[in-house]
């Protein structure tokens, strides 16, 4: 698990990026949500973001009624690729009162019990009181 707060203009987010592979923590890019870089995720990589994302650029907005976990990957909303590349996935969701984006990158070549490692972890999040 890799910790991380990043700022870039007035877009910022704070968070923990779980993969399977070794990988720096993310940078914000303004107007995107918050995710691994395709650039850095080799094909056989995964990664799960958990973060408050606050960017007032951010064409993705949360929905008015994020989803509250339990939650699982039907629940992510699943991106395109070209096939070489990596594929998103995002989620809003509410825990106490916070909104939260997770975001998924899944390569290319991403075993099957890999992803269902992060399925695990996904069906995990909870909320505490």
């Amino acid at each position: 698990m890799v910790p991380f707060e990043t700022t870039k203009g007035d877009a910022s987010a704070i968070g923990a990026q779980i993969s399977n592979v070794d990988l720096r923590a993310p940078s914000i890019e303004p107007g995107l949500p918050i995710q691994t870089s395709g650039l850095v995720l080799p094909p056989e990589g995964v990664s799960l973001i958990v973060a408050a994302d606050e960017d007032p650029a951010n064409v993705q907005l949360p929905p008015a009624s994020p989803a509250s976990p339990p939650v699982s990957l039907e629940d992510f909303a699943e991106g395109s690729s070209t096939g070489d590349g990596p594929t998103i996935s995002l989620l809003w969701f509410t825990v106490s009162g916070h909104t939260l984006l997770a975001s998924i990158k899944t390569g290319p070549s991403t075993s099957r019990a890999d992803i269902a490692a992060i399925d695990a972890l996904v069906e995990s999040i909870r909320a505490t009181e």
